[in-house]
């Protein structure tokens, strides 16, 4: 993740962002929260509460997880991953426009969030 971003944002997105981002893959909750977050990002908003029914039977002693605990979370992921996106998107700028150089990584197109 980090060779992606640009140089000067790369201790950035290590102090502020990248423990979050990385740790949150091997808490069984926060992947549970991420999937169903994610179905903001795919249009299906709808489904969240069914997810949430069915994923709240199979949790452990944490607690349910709530749909306000889904969108906190949507809101903060959906930051984190605008910023890099516009970083990677600038940097690729400069890289191509100014520098005169090929820019490493493919970048997505328009996401719908």
């Amino acid at each position: 993740m980090l060779k992606s971003a640009p140089g000067p944002l790369q201790a950035i997105i290590k102090m502020f962002f990248l423990d979050d981002v990385m740790n949150r893959y091997y808490r069984p909750r926060d992947v549970y929260i991420d999937l169903v977050a994610n179905l903001y990002k795919e249009q299906r908003p709808g489904l969240i509460p069914a997810f949430l029914e069915r994923i709240n039977q199979h949790l452990p002693d944490t607690g349910a997880i709530t749909h306000k605990e889904v969108d906190r979370y949507y809101k903060e992921d959906k930051f984190i991953w605008q910023f890099f996106l516009a970083a990677q998107r600038m940097d690729r700028w400069v890289k191509r426009r100014l520098l005169g150089r090929p820019y490493e990584f493919l970048l997505p197109g328009p996401i719908q969030r």
